[in-house]
């Protein structure tokens, strides 16, 4: 606090990472008074909070308790987790059972399971008995190759982010790779990049160059990596391609988390936008540097939390109906949490009217201005 509060004479305090002291002391449920620990820690120091643009739902404990002006900053590039140790060597097991003609495979059949048994994969995919006959076996091995490659294809986060750097051309291509998720191939990616490197180049970073880019596609029209079988990019290829422009455009505006920090000491204001992750929430959420926050309730549930709720209802219903001999549930209980549902974009909200046997309607921006009953005929189940 300040001297005059008794404290050490600072003027601000600028917070680094997740979590801090102040809003995870005694009384998190509550709003704050004048002698709140809140209160007694900070006094009317201004809290300047550098906090992860991809966790908006704890975010808000910060901004409620901690009285933090947030300043999000960005996840660092995304990479495939991979095969490493017993795990590759499991993959090769397998690869090699599968190549196998069928009197050599029985060979391989112990030595996967002991594999397996190893790796702790047991307990993921349980293998068959010791009587199993090989069509037994090899389902079994059908469905540990496909694990595998769900492992090996697992993204996570790839070493740590500096505040206020701009991602080099190949985190860049890193960002791509996770965001378009096959759509744009390795060689379209570094097209991309590259050319993003270019229009920079061109216009100091300050806008897209809209002629140049249609002059790239023309480029690559005529023997590129978007060239389709008639000679010419596809609409929607070029479109995707419009579209890694203006992510690593987004992408390349980092250095604002460090000016918002500036700004924020200079009692300047920090521009507000949603928080989440690029992956599941797209480019609303870039560029950081903002001060974030949680949800719109007029956008609830989004439309991909929408489509992952009707999934989850689905489910619940058919694996009550195969339980219970095709009666269909009297009630069914779903926890509808806070954090949660910021997190999901309204998830368990979508279960709720899905079960319930409701849609959201909504105007052309997308803000829901109601709820409407889906027809029984058109439900086909009771709500």
């Amino acid at each position: 606090s300040g001297e005059d509060e008794g404290g050490a004479g600072s003027q601000a305090v600028v917070h680094l990472g997740m979590h801090g002291t102040v809003e995870w002391l005694p009384g998190q449920p509550l709003g704050n008074d004048r002698q709140s620990w809140s209160d007694e820690l900070l006094g009317s120091l201004p809290n300047v909070y550098v906090y992860a643009a991809n966790n908006p739902s704890e975010s808000i404990l910060a901004k409620r308790r901690g009285y933090g002006t947030l300043v999000s900053y960005n996840v660092p590039p995304y990479g495939r987790a991979g095969l490493y140790l017993e795990l590759a060597s499991l993959k090769d097991l397998v690869n090699e059972y599968r190549s196998d003609s069928a009197e050599s495979r029985a060979d391989l059949r112990e030595a996967i399971l002991a594999q397996c048994e190893r790796t702790g994969l047991t307990s993921d995919i349980s293998p068959p008995g010791d009587d199993a006959d090989d069509e037994s076996f090899d389902d079994y091995v059908t469905s540990l190759s496909n694990y595998l490659v769900e492992l090996e294809e697992r993204l996570f986060s790839s070493g740590l982010h500096t505040l206020g750097d701009a991602p080099t051309d190949s985190e860049l291509a890193s960002y791509l790779n996770a965001y378009f998720a096959g759509r744009l191939n390795d060689g379209e990616v570094e097209d991309v990049v590259r050319q993003s490197r270019v229009q920079r180049e061109r216009t100091d970073g300050n806008a897209l160059n809209v002629p140049a880019f249609l002059a790239w596609l023309a480029d690559l029209a005529g023997g590129g990596a978007t060239e389709d079988a008639g000679g010419e990019v596809s609409d929607e290829k070029a479109s995707l391609m419009q579209e890694g422009l203006e992510v690593v455009d987004l992408l390349k505006k980092n250095a604002e988390e460090l000016n918002s920090v500036v700004t924020a000491l200079d009692g300047g204001y920090v521009k507000p936008a949603p928080g989440g992750d690029l992956l599941r929430d797209g480019t609303s959420v870039l560029p950081t540097g903002r001060n974030i926050h949680a949800l719109d309730p007029y956008r609830m549930p989004s439309a991909g939390a929408s489509a992952r709720g009707t999934r989850a209802a689905d489910e619940i219903i058919r694996q009550h109906l195969e339980a219970n001999g095709g009666v269909y549930p009297e009630t069914v209980a779903v926890t509808l949490w806070g954090l949660d549902t910021i997190k999901t974009r309204g998830e368990a909200i979508a279960i709720v009217l899905a079960l319930v046997g409701a849609r959201a309607v909504r105007e052309g921006t997308g803000r829901t201005v109601c709820f409407e009953l889906i027809p029984l005929e058109e439900l086909g189940r009771p709500r």
